[in-house]
């Protein structure tokens, strides 16, 4: 009796045990599946990007050749580590230039940097939803395609976006040469209702990151009559960047405006814990900011420049261990109104006042 009593209890334990080692398999067998189609989508994803940008590549010139606005948008979402130093051409043709870029993803990684050339069709202006550059070096050039020479980037912002540049959110040094880019910003001109918008931006750029060495023009037409885009951000705030990492060099060659005076009438400000500045929100160590000779102020009279947390000033607002050099002293006036907003930045302010 005890001995088949031994036996039915030995066997509920290894229909026990069998149970659960099933169990665990099967847990095992469903978790690898879910892997391994996790792995294989994101592979097709990339595999059906890479495809379809590899068809924009010319063999015989080396030029990813953008012909089309999805042939671009297809470009900025299949950028990897591969496509870094890339020649691209844009030339959507003489029809083609309005509209927005749905689903355009801001080119360059902050491991990969975009650090190639870009040919750009004359008229051609680039109606973006969100910043053109994720990342970028200061050894990109910007040329017309026709005859291979710098020409002007004319950029719009197609939707309201928080903290996001114009054209370009992070500037990388390398060790070759300089930029010389000349940007213009553009009202944006809505096929759909036939009307002008204009958004706030977060200045230019965003960070010129260590030892990065830009020198700058600007073309900047932000209104449409009745509105006028401002200069905002939650950290720095400024026109051209708003952050100017140590050992960095800005130079600010011209600053216009071809839409008569209402393009003047913004306001600059950092609406949460950054500095604000007419031109650059903060520089750091060693940076350098030069204005050219023939720089005057773009702002309007009594406008604002506004730090809820920070500092404020009419050329940078906050200097710390920077330099500011004037190549023409008396064609930049400071004609705004300075707000800020925390009292102890105020105390400090009224205490120790910032040169810029």
């Amino acid at each position: 009796m005890n001995k088949s009593k031994k036996r039915i209890d030995e066997n509920k334990r290894i229909k026990r045990n069998r149970r659960l080692m099933i169990g665990i398999i099967i847990e095992i067998v469903f978790a690898l599946c879910i892997l391994m189609s996790e792995l294989c989508f994101g592979a097709i994803t990339y595999l059906a990007s890479s495809i379809r940008t590899y068809g924009y590549y010319n063999s015989e010139t080396g030029i990813y050749e953008l012909s089309s606005f999805q042939q671009l948008v297809d470009y900025s979402i299949a950028y990897n580590a591969d496509h870094e130093n890339d020649t691209i051409q844009i030339a959507f043709g003489d029809s083609s230039t309005s509209g927005e870029l749905t689903n355009f993803k801001s080119i360059g990684t902050q491991t990969h940097p975009f650090n190639g050339k870009v040919y750009i069709a004359s008229a051609m202006t680039l109606n973006l939803p969100t910043t053109m550059f994720e990342a970028i070096t200061d050894n990109v050039e910007i040329l017309d395609s026709i005859s291979k020479t710098p020409t002007t980037l004319v950029l719009t912002r197609t939707r309201a976006t928080q903290d996001e540049p114009l054209f370009a959110k992070n500037v990388y040094h390398t060790a070759e040469k300089s930029a010389n880019w000349t940007i213009q910003y553009d009202r944006y001109n809505n096929p759909e209702t036939s009307s002008f918008y204009t958004y706030d931006i977060a200045g230019i750029i965003g960070t010129l990151r260590e030892s990065a060495e830009v020198n700058i023009s600007v073309i900047y037409n932000n209104s449409t009559g009745s509105k006028v885009s401002n200069i905002e951000s939650n950290q720095d705030a400024g026109l051209i960047c708003c952050t100017m990492e140590q050992s960095s060099k800005l130079t600010i060659n011209s600053i216009t405006q071809t839409l008569g005076r209402s393009s003047n009438e913004y306001n600059v400000s950092s609406s949460s814990a950054g500095h604000a500045g007419g031109l650059v929100g903060s520089m750091g160590d060693g940076s350098i900011l030069t204005l050219g000779t023939g720089l005057s102020n773009p702002q309007g009279v009594n406008k604002n420049i506004t730090a809820n947390n920070g500092y404020a000033g009419g050329i940078v607002g906050y200097c710390n261990g920077g330099t500011i050099v004037f190549g023409n002293s008396s064609a930049y006036t400071i004609s705004q109104i300075i707000r800020l907003r925390h009292w102890r930045v105020i105390l400090f302010h009224a205490l120790c006042p910032p040169i810029c």
